[in-house]
């Protein structure tokens, strides 16, 4: 076959200038902001100017601006005409007439050089008119794709050219994407610890930019001419989603041909420099805050104007305009000199609230200048410790990520002042991390140098041993996130540095956390990490854990995945199982877009692993995932909590909870919070226990020398440990260690100190005090700057700020009033009396900005909103806890407060002018008249009505989308109003009573009301797979709601009376009682609320009553003598298919309009809500006032639910049932739990609070964990029960089996306690107890108690053994085991190794007879393997490698039982030391179990 090639062969020539000839053009550079949609406005600028470009030779060409005029924009747009900008013409003409030469070779524009004095802003907007002239031209081709250089940075651009010879004209299409640049112009600043979330932004973006040229040449001999150039560049933002449209900055660009003459341009004066490419340079745009436009004259009187505004006008209240005015303070102090701040702070820094101010707005001015200032006055001493902690908290985490930033951050991290405050170095040191990590994003390579302090730290405290230093470094370098510090962080990793497994489990923990950051640059090499340190079964299972945490944080690939399942399917620790398999599973339902593939990943393997893991208890390690995302907002949030438990409480040792905000195409983890608390509980214990200093006995030592080759555990060192992390970034921690729980207990033990404190206190509050104080914070200052190709930067910004106020003036009455020896009886005893005048403030500012942002020129979109919360306190407060009686007074409404408004508005600016609408004035169209709505709630008994209000002037009659929402006005206001009232209130009251006087303060009686509500209780069926099984009728006249009343045989629990009392002392207001009858056999309550005024008619009754276990009902009714309105609800539980359910039930008759009204709406959203959540919809005939709820347990972790209202039925079922986070602390399959009914909910909190147990019965033995094992113990052999398994020995209980039952031996470190219950019985009043310890009888049944050592309860009655767990569960050792809920330490040795043979493991803690006359005879030897093992080809020797129980000499065996043991071999002939020897191979032998012994005892042997 062949083919037909067509060649075309296209030659085309390339722009350039004739050397001889000056070439005019004309040139017309427009720029606006606003909405795409017409008839809306818009605001921007013009550049009109003649260029004139001449050859100088050599490539260089002379460019010159002739005649600019500048023209602005602010207007509906395409309607208004643009108006001359006469002033800024006048300022920019002489730097725009300026010449610039620039090099042009073959359409390409090099470098270019201009007068050193040329501004750079202004040279921008020459490379704005340079940047038409580049083209890049492939002669051979006429469609390609290249990444071209531009004033926006290099990026990718199409091209297209098309050629008419017959006109001899080139015309070039050229469209350029600037989403997609190898190096952008563009400055980010306030987000440096963002990540970009790809995925996100794959159904749209934020920002969308892209440009396009049109050029038309004409060509000539040797080359081409440009005649015209067209460019439209257009900039789309939004922060939802880009089909709901955006805010639009475009620019356009037009260039002809005027004329061209044959004279060249004289020669220039000016001296040229330099000055780079035709990339844009960014000069002061950071600097040049966009939010308020006002002159920043550098000025000493101005930013002390601006500083006395603020103090003045925010003592009592927050003002409105405080935040605007702060960041006008922040935006001087930026342009400040070092010696204008110096000027300032001796001026006013002598008086309090103006050295207030002054040490807030520093943090956020985050210059050179501000942090030197801050350095010498912390070395000058003039700053408390808290001032300078505060001030350098927030000076480090917002200094100017620089070299100079770097610079001085180092010299203040070693400034001797630092070094001695250890808060201070500990919050500069975590800074200096924060800074790092910001400088190093910055720059392709970070120095050494930079790094150098973190890791000195980190070798020399590492030599020296330094367990705080050492962690403070990891944390730092954590912080810093950078690669090179892997190697370093590796040393404290088990497994790969030398020594790491025997540090510390808090150092471990924190090398794992240091790799987090570096996860988000090297995801791939700390997923290599984590998983090695995951995947080793002898690392401490909390590091295991934690190593996991950090091992999804970086999105672990499948294979990771799949290697994680098979070795969880082997898992042994139920601990990291519960934990590892919670956390799969909540990602499985993941709605984020950068999830998705781990979600798939976790999804096969959840398939893959045991369901039982799903139902571990609480006191599992447990791992939550919550999130959502929209794809309509672009937006969503995650949140993370990690429980690590040690299986002794419901409490976890260790806690993390965190937090992960999705937007604007990026995510960031802007919160976390983590406690640690290992050993604290029995820190406490020791410090408030003088017995538990006590010494080891010489009998525990002994015990525990019968126990081959113990070992204890390591005593934990008490520590307390809390952090806080924002954006990634740990700022602060706080520890507590041992010496700081011992003096918080003896400052809370010492009675002398306590009451001097509250003297001190009480003093004060009786002399009055009144204080004022106001925070100021920068809470986000977010921007990003663009180039556009006209020049012009363009600013996109998120601004924050927060002014909060309180004002407070209190003083206090005692009556009677103690004078001396004031304790906290005495005043709890004395009623106490406070006036207080509080009013806390709170105003907030979010402003966002599109635009044009330099010195001279601004315009663009402003959006902002502002939120302002005032509230008011004046009362008086009378308290008497010993009557339970309080008593609130306050005088009525004088004037309107405006409680909480929100107000938004969006508008546009050019320079100093703003356009207040975006639309026109002529609003025909109905859907354009603004939306207000006004609701009040008003209470005339008070004089005072809330009102909350609702005006909206926006776009979205052009688009109902949420952007379009927010364009325009905006407002939600709450105000209190005062509502006349003849004769006025004179002052309200509240009083509440709850003693034994409750009855003596009802003033209106309760009128008896004989109505009945009878329980018309019915079966409920679901057609189909679906039926509630006969939930029972309650037919008994005793199951309906009572209505006799409770006041009739008892008091109220509580009397509330809300009273307002008018000019002539009339009262009126309202009565609440309540009465509880606890004590029936149905429990019921009864509450009451009645008018107090005249013959006041209006009630409102609730009554609630359980006629049995299974059912409770109540009935609230209200108005007139309660007969206007009733709602009636029911709950009853019973079974839903076998499956424990719960019914709830509500019916109404007459309701209000304003809850049919809601209920309506209701009903009209319900089935497209359910249907999202997965709901199944039946239309069925229902009663059209009923409403029922079922809920039916299918699993502990899943509830189907069933939802029956008048119009519809739904239904979420076991396919999509709903998921609970945590199991359901009941066996849902239990028949006692459908049983108990509501008492179920009685006994929650004890199954929760409910302690391990370890029993023993006979042969069989319940370890803590309830994996129970069958073992007959040896007779009279003692075997440890359960025991202290640290050091410290606090306790030993011992076991053995006598002829008769069970016998307990207890010992502890002060002697040793025995109880014999079958042989002589020692009275317990004669027995030499401690405090520490007491035991009482129950029948035939002895307790005893020892929480303080320890042991919480052991119950024994000669048969039946059971313990109940302590705080140190986790820490106990013998038959028991652990109690740690981790099933590979349920047979652990006294030598700390595992077994799971169940003789092997019960023999290891047999107590063996030391003397021939001791009532045990057996005793434990190495034996040596009857058969001849041949190994390595050599015939040899084998023995145990660790001691069998065996008869003593002289008694030979009546019982074996048949043990695996390990042995170690020797050759043939060959003796050694069989300590410590490897197991060369496992053997079934015979163990003794019961001896016969005839021989006498000699007397060496007793």
């Amino acid at each position: 076959m062949r083919g037909i090639i067509l060649a075309l062969s296209l030659v085309i020539v390339e722009p350039n200038f004739s050397s001889k000839t000056t070439y005019i053009y004309k040139y017309e550079g427009v720029i606006l902001t606003g909405l795409p949609e017409k008839d809306l406005a818009r605001g921007g600028l013009k550049i009109i100017c003649k260029v004139q470009i001449s050859s100088m030779g050599q490539k260089i060409h002379l460019l010159k601006i002739i005649s600019p005029q500048i023209q602005e924009y602010s207007g509906i747009w395409p309607k208004a005409p643009f108006r001359p900008a006469q002033k800024l013409t006048r300022r920019l003409t002489a730097d725009l007439n300026k010449p610039v030469k620039f090099e042009y070779n073959r359409g390409r524009v090099g470098n270019i050089y201009a007068p050193a004095d040329l501004p750079e802003n202004i040279l921008n907007i020459y490379r704005g008119i340079l940047n038409i002239l580049q083209i890049s031209i492939k002669k051979t081709q006429n469609i390609y794709d290249l990444q071209e250089m531009g004033v926006e940075g290099i990026c990718h651009t199409s091209y297209l050219i098309q050629e008419d010879k017959k006109a001899g004209q080139i015309t070039i299409t050229k469209s350029k994407d600037l989403n997609n640049c190898q190096e952008k112009a563009s400055k980010t600043m306030g987000i440096p610890f963002t990540q970009f979330c790809e995925s996100c932004q794959l159904k749209g973006k934020n920002l969308r930019s892209f440009s396009t040229y049109t050029y038309t040449m004409q060509t000539k001999q040797g080359g081409a001419e440009i005649v015209e150039v067209n460019s439209h560049e257009t900039h789309q933002f939004t922060p939802f989603n880009e089909f709901d449209g955006g805010v639009l900055m475009e620019a356009r660009q037009h260039l002809i041909f005027l004329d061209s003459t044959s004279q060249s341009l004289p020669t220039t004066s000016y001296h040229m420099e330099n000055r780079g490419t035709l990339t844009y340079q960014f000069s002061n745009e950071l600097l040049q805050m966009p939010v308020h436009l006002f002159k920043t004259s550098n000025n000493d009187t101005q930013i002390i104007e601006i500083l006395e505004n603020l103090v003045q006008n925010n003592q009592e209240k927050a003002h409105s305009d405080a935040p605007s005015k702060f960041l006008q303070l922040i935006q001087l102090l930026r342009s400040a000199t070092y010696q204008s701040i110096q000027t300032i702070w001796k001026k006013k820094a002598p008086r309090p609230e103006y050295r207030r101010w002054i040490l807030d707005t520093l943090p956020s001015v985050g210059t050179i200048e501000a942090l030197t200032f801050v350095k010498t006055k912390i070395e000058e001493g003039a700053l408390t410790q808290f001032e300078a902690a505060h001030i350098l908290l927030f000076m480090l985490h917002s200094i100017t990520p620089d070299c100079h930033g770097v610079d001085n951050a180092t010299v203040l991290l070693y400034s001797p002042y630092i070094q001695r405050t250890a808060f201070l170095r500990r919050i500069t040191l975590l800074a200096y991390g924060s800074l790092v990590k910001k400088y190093c994003g910055t720059i392709q390579v970070c120095a050494e140098e930079t790094l150098q302090p973190l890791h000195k730290l980190l070798v020399e405290a590492s030599s020296k041993s330094n367990e705080d230093d050492i962690v403070l470094a990891l944390k730092a370098i954590g912080n810093a996130g950078h690669p090179a510090s892997i190697k370093r962080i590796q040393k404290f990793l088990p497994g790969f540095g030398t020594g790491a497994a025997a540090l510390p489990t808090r150092i471990q923990r924190e090398a794992i956390m240091a790799l987090r950051n570096i996860a988000a640059l090297q995801p791939r090499k700390v997923e290599e990490i984590t998983i090695q340190l995951f995947m080793n079964p002898k690392n401490h299972p909390e590091i295991r854990m934690m190593a996991f945490v950090v091992l999804f944080e970086t999105k672990p690939s499948m294979a990771s995945v799949a290697i994680i399942t098979d070795s969880l399917i082997k898992e042994t620790n139920l601990h990291v199982a519960s934990f590892t398999y919670s956390f799969m599973k909540a990602l499985v339902e993941t709605s984020l877009p950068d999830l998705h593939s781990v979600a798939t990943a976790c999804n096969i393997a959840i398939k893959r692993l045991s369901p039982k893991c799903d139902q571990l208890s609480y006191r599992h390690s447990k791992a939550l995932h919550f999130d959502t995302f929209k794809d309509k907002l672009l937006a969503g949030l995650e949140a993370d909590f990690y429980l690590i438990n040690n299986g002794a409480s419901i409490l976890p040792t260790s806690a993390l909870a965190k937090f992960k905000v999705y937007g604007l195409g990026g995510t960031a983890g802007f919160l976390e919070v983590g406690i640690q608390a290992e050993g604290l509980h029995e820190a406490i214990q020791k410090s408030s226990s003088p017995e538990r200093k006590q010494p080891q006995s010489d009998k525990s030592q002994r015990i525990m020398k019968r126990l081959s080759g113990w070992k204890s555990l390591p005593t934990t060192k008490p520590l307390g440990v809390a952090y806080i992390k924002l954006f990634g970034q740990e700022v602060a921690f706080v520890e507590l260690n041992k010496n700081d729980i011992q003096e918080a207990l003896k400052l809370f033990n010492n009675p002398v100190k306590k009451d001097a404190l509250l003297m001190k206190l009480k003093k004060q509050l009786q002399q009055g005090l009144t204080t004022q104080w106001s925070k100021p914070l920068l809470a986000t200052e977010v921007r990003h700057i663009v180039a556009t190709g006209i020049g012009l930067p363009m600013d996109l910004s998120l601004h924050y700020s927060i002014l909060t106020a309180v004002s407070v003036n209190a003083k206090a009455q005692f009556a009677p009033n103690p004078s001396s020896n004031v304790t906290a009886a005495k005043l709890l005893n004395s009623t106490i009396q406070l006036n207080v005048q509080v009013t806390p403030s709170v105003v907030k500012d979010i402003t966002a900005i599109l635009g044009i942002n330099t010195q001279l020129i601004q315009t663009g979109v402003e959006m902002q909103v502002k939120t302002r919360t005032i509230i008011p306190l004046d009362f008086t407060a009378k308290v008497n806890l010993k009557d339970k009686n309080i008593n609130f007074e306050t005088s009525p409404l004088q004037q309107e407060d405006y409680l909480f408004s929100i107000s938004g508005f969006c508008r546009l600016w050019v320079s100093k002018k703003h356009i207040a609408r975006f639309y026109t004035r002529h609003e025909a169209s109905n859907k354009r008249k603004p939306v207000e709505h006004k609701v009040c709630v008003e209470s005339s008994t008070f004089g005072f009505e809330v009102c909350y209000q609702i005006k909206a002037k926006n776009t979205a009659f052009i688009r109902d989308s949420p952007l379009h929402k927010t364009i325009g006005e905006n407002l939600f206001v709450s105000i209190l109003y005062l509502v006349a009232k003849t004769p006025p209130v004179k002052k309200i009251q509240i009083e509440i009573e709850a003693g034994e006087q409750a009855g003596a303060k009802v003033i209106r009686s309760i009128r008896k009301d004989n109505t009945k509500q009878s329980d018309d209780s019915e079966d409920i069926e679901l057609r189909g797979k679906m039926s509630l099984l006969n939930l029972r009728k309650l037919r008994n006249s005793k199951e309906q709601i009572q209505s006799s009343f409770l006041r009739d045989s008892m008091s109220p629990i509580f009397v509330v009376l809300a009273q307002a009392i008018m000019s002539d002392n009339k009262k009126m207001g309202y009565q609440t009682t309540a009465y509880v009858d606890r004590m029936a056999a149905h429990p019921a309550m009864q509450l009451f609320v009645d008018e107090l005024e005249g013959e006041g008619k209006w009630r409102a009754c609730v009554e609630a009553e359980m006629p049995n276990e299974h059912r409770a009902m109540g009935v609230l009714k209200w108005g007139k003598d309660c007969k206007d309105y009733m709602i009636v609800a029911k709950a009853s539980t019973g079974q839903y298919e076998y499956h424990p359910a719960m019914l709830f039930k509500l019916q109404w008759d007459r309701v209000p309009h304003f809850l049919k009204h809601a209920s309506e709406i209701v009903a009209e959203h319900l089935p497209g809500v359910a249907f999202m959540l997965g709901f199944s919809e039946r239309h069925q005939k229902s009663p059209s006032h009923h409403l029922s709820v079922t809920a039916a347990a299918t699993s502990p972790r899943t509830i189907d639910l069933f939802i029956k209202t008048p119009k519809v039925t739904l239904i979420l079922s076991i396919r999509r049932a709903i998921v609970i986070p945590v199991a359901l602390p009941v066996d849902v399959k239990s028949p006692s739990l459908q049983q108990s009914g509501f008492h179920i909910l009685r006994e929650l909190p004890f199954m929760i609070l409910a302690k391990d147990e370890c029993t023993v019965r006979e042969n069989k033995f319940t370890p803590f964990t309830e994996n129970s094992f069958e073992y007959k113990m040896p007779g009279d052999c003692p075997h440890i029960l359960t025991q202290d398994c640290t050091s410290e020995l606090k306790f030993i209980i011992m076991i053995k089996l006598t002829v008769a039952s069970l016998n307990l031996k207890y010992s502890m470190p002060s002697g040793d306690l025995r109880l014999f219950i079958n042989g002589t019985e020692m009275p317990i009043t004669r027995l030499p107890l401690p405090k520490s310890i007491t035991i009482d009888m129950d029948n035939d049944r002895v307790i005893i108690e020892a929480a303080e050592l320890g042991l919480e309860k052991l119950y024994f009655d000669g048969k039946r053994i059971k313990v109940l767990a302590s705080w140190m569960t986790g820490r106990t050792c013998g038959l028991c085991g652990y109690g740690d809920l981790k099933t590979r330490n349920e047979y652990n040795l006294p030598n700390g190794q595992s077994t799971k043979d169940v003789v092997k493991f019960a023999h290891s803690w047999l107590l063996a007879g030391e003397r021939c006359s001791d009532a045990c005879k057996l005793q434990k030897k190495i034996v040596k393997l009857e058969k001849q093992i041949k190994l390595h080809g050599q015939e040899s020797n084998c023995f145990s490698v660790e001691p069998v129980l065996h008869c003593r000499p002289g008694c030979s065996p009546i019982k074996t039982v048949p043990v695996s043991v390990g042995f170690h071999c020797l050759p043939a002939g060959t003796f050694a030391n069989l300590d410590q020897k490897n197991e060369d191979l496992q053997d079934v032998i015979e163990a003794h179990t019961a001896c016969s012994c005839a021989s006498e005892c000699t007397k060496a042997d007793i």
